[in-house]
Parts: structure tokens; sequence; C-alpha cells
């Protein structure tokens, strides 16, 4: 796939139909970045969709962040507040979350996140399943909300009408 860093404007939430136009305008940077990476495209899609509330987010319209990445040591960063559930409960807290240049840079990001920590090495055991990447990951403590994968794998069925194998 032909994708220029350039060709990728960032995203406009366009009215009454953000599923359309989220998938529409993902599309193609998740395919690549998808085969670049080793990660399902599909799971990139309804993954940052779920946690950028389908291009609404502010991380991910002012920071390029499409999974909430959190920031490390030395990288780009704003501190935001956010919602993690702890304990049983829903909490909100301010952290740090990873800021880049473009849409592209972001996405990249996001799929460099999963293979600079080492818990996720099952996850991209299954470049093809995106039922069970969304699961291993889940494992290991990427995500707090005790509906995540339910939620992911519903998308897919739903939204993006991909069936389990």
């Amino acid at each position: 796939m032909n994708i220029s860093i350039d060709d990728i404007k960032p995203f406009k939430y366009l009215g009454k139909t953000p599923k359309s136009d989220w998938y529409n305008w993902l599309s193609p940077m998740a395919k690549k970045v998808g085969d670049e990476y080793g990660i399902p495209w599909q799971a990139i899609m309804v993954q940052t969709a779920l946690e950028t509330g389908w291009g609404k987010s502010s991380l991910l319209r002012k920071y390029n962040n499409f999974g909430g990445i959190k920031s490390t040591k030395g990288q780009n960063s704003i501190e935001l507040k956010t919602k993690e559930f702890v304990n049983g409960q829903w909490i909100e807290i301010k952290d740090g979350f990873a800021t880049w240049e473009t849409p592209y840079k972001g996405l990249v990001g996001y799929a460099q996140f999963f293979h600079k920590n080492k818990r996720y090495k099952n996850a991209l055991k299954y470049p093809n399943d995106p039922y069970q990447f969304i699961v291993e990951i889940k494992k290991v403590g990427y995500a707090t909300d005790p509906d995540y994968v339910s939620k992911l794998h519903r998308m897919l069925e739903n939204d993006l009408k991909i069936n389990r194998a």
C-alpha cells in the first residue's frame, strides 16, 4: 500500500455518520501499519475507535494519540485527566500521554508500543486474528475496563462484519 505521511490529514468529525467517517479515514493507515508491524488491521480499527470515541477525543485530534498510549521518559507528552477502573470502580486521574506530530506517526507509535513492551509478545503471535490479539493485550493489562474485550469483539462483529474463525 503506497501511503505518504503527507497524504494523511487530521481526522475531522463529519457529523451524522461517525463510524463510517472514522473507518473510511483510518482503514488505509490501519492496513499499512498493521502489515508493517504484524498487528491485525481490524483490531487497530476497532481499538482506536473505542479509545478515541470515534475520533472525537482531543487526545487524537490535538496530539495524534490513537490508543490512550501513556508517555515514557523522554517522549513528547501532555498531562490530561483520564478514567481508570480501579478496585471495582471508575476513578478520574491525571496521567501523561504520548504525543506525535502527525496522525500517521501517531498510529506508528501505537504499533511500536506493542513491540517495545515485551508483555505483548503473545498478542503479536496473532497478526491475522483480531479477536485473539484483543484477548492477549487485555490479559496483560492493556486496559482497565473489565468489558474491554467484549466491547471490541462486538465492534468487530457489528461494525466490520468480521466473524470469529
